[in-house]
């Protein structure tokens, strides 16, 4: 019987200590909405002229910045502080961020495809650059000393290891076999994902095939159809028949779009940020709102309306601060109190008391997720079975899938697009190759197989530029 007392008191003990997380967590969504709506509103207004733009080509994005603004105006209505009735709930903010995040994933599969172009591009005119620069054609390169000076900068700093690979496999010329490519996709797949859990293998597989080929994305075409038309303008343009000024002409265009479409992801991923707030205030708010929190959040409401209606930039400045500091004491409490959470679960060894534990863990996860939420992504509801990590036979499906994918994507491509996507591919897996040897080899093949003298010399100036900038972002040692 005693057993049976101490196990409910535990019990009692955590739902208590549940209770305050989910008043933290909710604070801090509260703190970060405030804080968030004043910035973006600034975002907002320097980009103005872009949202003009897209509103005369059919695309209000501007409507989805209003509607969010009106709720932060309003949320003492969402935090129950107001004789009116909130009427939206969780399931409002739930449809409002899928809406954002397919709008994203249609900008980003744009971006994608005006990528290659603008890859394609940039790496004819660089040949021609480098075809007019006799001093580099006419000099003998010395390749021992070369692979030295990379594998120096490769094994310099074991952190950027991985990311500097990748970058100088984007630098040279792709030369591999298929059958090599899907090897070695295959086999750095397997060991990547081995601890994953069956979501986040297919969340990362899916995100590679989008990486691939844009275009089958399924956002891609549903909105935007001025980005919709230019992309594939873009796909269709002939890089062998097209003279140096046309080529010019292509990348100046590109580049100049792809700046109007990511600072659009940005600030719509900045606002699906603010919407994945409002709904651990939903989650929340029952707890948000007791005790002592009731007065410090309505004088918060009070001031946060009255520079959102002034425009004072000293009090918004003064606003900004006091959220920063609330939230920051806030998280360091948060660890002192999840520490508590996880001696007390110790404490219930029972089976009876695995569901128990498992409904709290899921629900803490999905509540911070949402808090870190970066806005562009998808939070689907956890279940027990996504905290599992994935077998065997349905990884190795899942990257066989992902090979026949690619295989079936390429035999319907020119060659220029062919290699420029596999090498995409190759620079953004990790572990490609087993030894340094290996990568060595392909470093070799990739600049003495069937490579150009231009080919070659632009690839070495890629690699010789990379290397410096390293050299130039390393943090100066202390003289001292």
């Amino acid at each position: 019987m005693k057993d049976i007392k101490s196990g409910v008191q535990v019990e009692n003990d955590l739902q208590n200590l549940y209770n305050e997380f989910l008043k933290k967590a909710g604070a801090i969504a509260f703190y970060d909405i405030v804080r968030d709506i004043i910035l973006i509103n600034r975002s907002v207004d320097e980009k103005r002229e872009l949202f003009e733009k897209l509103e005369k080509e059919g695309e209000n994005v501007l409507d989805y910045f209003e509607k969010i603004n009106d709720k932060a105006l309003n949320i003492e209505i969402i935090l129950g502080l107001s004789d009116i009735e909130d009427k939206l709930g969780e399931e409002y903010f739930r449809n409002f961020k899928d809406k954002i995040v397919d709008l994203i994933r249609c900008l980003d599969s744009y971006a994608t495809e005006m990528s290659y172009s603008l890859e394609i591009a940039s790496q004819l005119l660089g040949k021609e650059l480098v075809k007019e620069n006799n001093d580099y054609m006419d000099k003998a390169v010395n390749f021992e000393r070369l692979y030295s000076d990379v594998f120096e900068f490769l094994m310099e700093d074991g952190i950027t290891f991985q990311e500097k690979l990748n970058e100088i496999i984007r630098l040279v010329p792709f030369r591999m076999s298929k059958h090599k490519f899907y090897d070695i996709v295959r086999t750095s797949l397997l060991n990547y994902l081995n601890d994953f859990s069956e979501r986040e293998v297919n969340d990362y597989i899916e995100e590679l095939k989008n990486t691939f080929n844009g275009s089958l994305r399924l956002q891609y075409g549903k909105s935007f159809d001025y980005y919709f038309t230019k992309t594939q303008g873009y796909k269709k343009f002939d890089f062998k028949t097209a003279n140096l000024n046309e080529i010019e002409k292509l990348k100046d265009e590109i580049s100049k779009l792809l700046l109007e479409i990511y600072d659009l992801m940005e600030m719509l991923s900045s606002l699906g940020t603010i919407v994945s707030k409002f709904i651990v205030i939903e989650k929340t708010k029952k707890y948000l709102t007791e005790d002592l929190n009731r007065e410090d959040i309505t004088e918060i409401i009070k001031r946060f309306k009255e520079v959102m209606k002034d425009e004072n930039l000293e009090k918004r400045q003064e606003l900004l601060l006091i959220c920063e500091e609330k939230v920051n004491y806030i998280i360091a409490s948060l660890d002192k109190l999840i520490k508590l959470i996880d001696d007390k679960e110790k404490e219930l060894k029972n089976d009876e008391s695995k569901d128990y534990l498992n409904n709290f863990y899921i629900e803490m996860i999905e509540i911070v997720s949402y808090l870190k939420d970066l806005g562009y992504e998808e939070i689907k509801p956890l279940s027990e079975s996504d905290l599992k990590i994935v077998s065997d036979d349905y990884l190795e499906q899942a990257v066989d899938n992902f090979i026949q994918y690619i295989d079936r994507n390429l035999k319907d491509m020119t060659n220029i697009y062919r290699k420029v996507r596999m090498r995409r591919i190759l620079s953004t897996l990790n572990g490609q190759f087993n030894s340094p040897e290996e990568f060595f080899e392909y470093l070799e093949n990739s600049l003495k197989l069937n490579t150009s003298e231009e080919d070659l010399q632009l690839a070495l100036y890629n690699i010789a530029e990379l290397i410096i900038s390293y050299e130039q972002n390393k943090p100066k040692k202390d003289s001292n």
